[in-house]
């Protein structure tokens, strides 16, 4: 099995990808802020490939402001544009809830959300 490919990344985020069977599996990690954001979309637009299906690991990530979640948002449109199904796991509550609101989260959806985060409390 090769290593996951790195896509995108800086001093802030990293945007991995590796091959699975049924299509590509992506890993997010670090603070995504709009720039990021803009990064992580640009590389995806490149080098997503398609297929069957899509995983894309967020337990790692955190959506920094609204730019970054609405870009984010564009990426998951991207994924369903090149895969048939796309699994959003652990996703930050910024991004599971804009893609709440702009509808992508309906019964019958190609999207699935897996376990999406809560936001955490920050203590004083």
């Amino acid at each position: 099995m090769r290593a996951p490919e790195v896509l995108a990344g800086g001093e802030a985020f990293r945007l991995a990808r590796e091959e699975i069977s049924t299509g590509a599996r992506f890993t997010l990690s670090g603070d995504v802020d709009a720039a990021s954001a803009e990064m992580i979309l640009r590389a995806l637009e490149e080098k997503a490939g398609e297929g069957e299906a899509a995983e894309f690991l967020l337990e790692e990530a955190e959506i920094t402001d609204g730019p970054a979640a609405a870009r984010m948002v564009d990426a998951a449109r991207l994924l369903l544009a090149r895969f048939r199904r796309v699994r959003l796991v652990r996703a930050p509550q910024a991004l599971a809830h804009s893609l709440y609101r702009v509808g992508m989260l309906r019964p019958g959806s190609r999207i699935e959300m897996v376990e999406p985060r809560e936001e955490e409390g920050r203590a004083n």
